[in-house]
């Protein structure tokens, strides 16, 4: 004999089985261990559950919920689900997305300062041996700084 399903040994724990069918299971179950083990652990659970009383709701429920989701109009409310919506919502999201990215690059180059003139790194750097914006004579007042780290100029 196959191995029964999971939920014929659920009939057979619950005694809802055919007398023929139970006692192949019974059958089965005495040769097999983990079929064995399966039904073990159904019968406990059936065992927790039998003392478990399930209150009915009333009957009246469903009636209750249509109504909360009845709008003003009349119609149910229906929540928008499926593959259209989920594009549609998809693409409202890369929409926001670019236009924050957008406005945030505006925002970022608005105020981004532009590299610094030679007079605005000498005054940085104290340099005040330089009178004009000449790079050669900010290129010699760094030297002294900066060794090594400066080339040479060929002429």
């Amino acid at each position: 004999m196959d191995h029964p399903a999971e939920l014929e040994l659920i009939e057979w724990v619950a005694g809802r089985l055919t007398p023929e069918r139970a006692a192949a299971i019974e059958t089965h179950l005495a040769a097999c261990d983990p079929c064995r083990h399966k039904a073990s652990a159904q019968r406990h659970t059936w065992d927790a559950m039998g003392d478990w009383t399930v209150t009915l709701p009333a009957h009246h429920l469903w009636s209750c919920v249509e109504a909360r989701l009845r709008d003003t109009s009349g119609h149910v409310r229906r929540e928008r689900t499926g593959w259209p919506w989920m594009v549609v919502r998809a693409a409202a999201a890369i929409l926001l997305a670019a236009a924050v990215g957008h406005v945030a690059g505006r925002w970022v180059r608005s105020r981004a300062v532009g590299p610094p003139s030679t007079t605005t790194f000498a005054e940085a750097l104290h340099l005040d041996a330089l009178g004009a914006e000449s790079p050669v004579g900010l290129t010699a007042a760094m030297r002294p700084l900066m060794p090594g780290l400066l080339k040479e100029d060929i002429r």
